[in-house]
Order: structure tokens, then C-alpha cells, then sequence
């Protein structure tokens, strides 16, 4: 099952691409100098492609969730697996004010969207994650309930 995380960034995103743009006819109506404008403009070029994949990564790599594991991913930098059995509970409970998009704080490691998280998990047993020892995973789904209702539903039919 895939779980989307993207939503709250769609503002941010529209608001580079148009910015991009912008950018892009203001270099070539003020700037006099011929080379100095194809230089703007394949810079401009480059910058409004990049913009454009990086708010396509966001949601072409949606977290999923199987049988086997949690995949916890943001865009094209970030793909941390959680294996299922490693999990004890998990339940929707926003938090904000984070700092990073990656971030190991004490036991607990975050991966925002917007710099909140919304889903909580609880770990069984302390496990090592990128050279960090964690109990507890916070991530962000645009839809929370139906990331916890996802987990007790793939847990149901595990168990039947």
C-alpha cells in the first residue's frame, strides 16, 4: 500500500515552478548582453527542470507498506526500511517544529513533510537505523487515519 506525504508541499512547489519561470522571461527582457542571457537561460532551464523532478520525486516515492516492511521515503534522497515485525504499535499524532526532514533526536528519528510529522510508531525493541539505535518513528502521511487503519489492516489479514 502506498502512503502519500506530499500534499502540504504542493504550495511550495507551485510556488518555485512559477518562480522558475518567472525568472527565466525576466532574464531575457533585462539583460541587454546577448551571451549573458543564453547564459541565464540554461541556467534558468536547468534550475525550472530540477524544480520539476524534485516536485515529481515527492510524489512518485510515496512510503509504502507490505507485508514485510515499512519504507519510509522522502523524494529521491531518503528510502529507510522498518521490517513489520519490528513494529509494536503505531497510532496518527502530529508533531511539528522539526528541524530537518531526516532527524534523529534521543531515541526517536523524524521524517517530515513541511517539518511535521503525523503518524507515530512505537518499535518493539531498539534498532539500529543509519547508525542510530531508535524506539520510535515519527513520519508524515497526508492522510494519518488511513496510514494507522492501513497498518491494523495489514496486521488482520497477517494474522487471519
Amino acid at each position: 500500500m502506498e502512503i502519500p506525504y506530499a500534499a502540504d508541499l504542493k504550495f511550495v512547489n507551485r510556488f518555485l515552478i512559477a518562480a522558475s519561470a518567472a525568472d527565466l522571461v525576466a532574464a531575457e527582457l533585462l539583460v541587454p548582453w546577448p551571451t549573458t542571457r543564453w547564459i541565464l537561460l540554461v541556467l534558468g532551464v536547468l534550475s525550472l527542470v530540477w524544480v520539476l523532478a524534485y516536485a515529481r520525486s515527492l510524489t512518485a516515492n510515496p512510503h509504502t507498506l507490505d507485508d514485510e516492511e515499512l519504507r519510509l521515503r522522502f523524494s529521491w534522497s531518503t528510502d529507510i526500511p522498518i521490517p513489520r515485525h519490528r513494529i509494536k504499535s503505531v497510532r496518527a499524532e502530529w508533531s511539528g517544529s522539526h528541524g530537518r526532514t531526516v532527524e534523529f533526536a534521543d531515541d526517536t528519528l523524524s521524517i517530515t513533510a513541511a517539518s511535521t510529522t503525523s503518524v507515530h510508531l512505537t518499535l518493539t525493541e531498539p534498532t539500529e537505523i543509519q547508525g542510530h539505535t531508535v524506539r520510535f518513528v515519527r513520519f508524515h502521511a497526508d492522510e494519518p487515519a488511513k496510514a494507522v487503519q492501513a497498518f491494523v489492516t495489514e496486521a488482520s489479514s497477517r494474522s487471519a
